[in-house]
């Protein structure tokens, strides 16, 4: 399983980003009561059923930037 650091230069805050969805995740989309067993069982169905929602993903659609203070001035590893 994929994690990824992301360092802020901005704020000086890190974050550990992980590469998988989990049930906090799909609040408010119409998977949301998702237990983990279901999230396997849908993704073993349709690997890109939830492509977009892992943490990963939402860090790289909002332009890379920090999920403290929105900076744009960071680095990730």
């Amino acid at each position: 399983m994929m994690m990824l650091m992301v360092e802020c230069r901005d704020c000086g805050s890190t974050h550990a980003l992980r590469g998988w969805v989990e049930p906090s995740d799909l609040k408010g989309t119409v998977w949301e009561g998702y237990d983990e067993k279901q999230i396997r069982e849908a993704e073993t169905e349709n690997p890109q059923i939830f492509n977009g929602l892992d943490p990963i993903d939402q860090f790289e659609v909002s332009g890379d930037r920090c999920p403290s203070c929105s900076s744009e001035n960071t680095f990730w590893y």
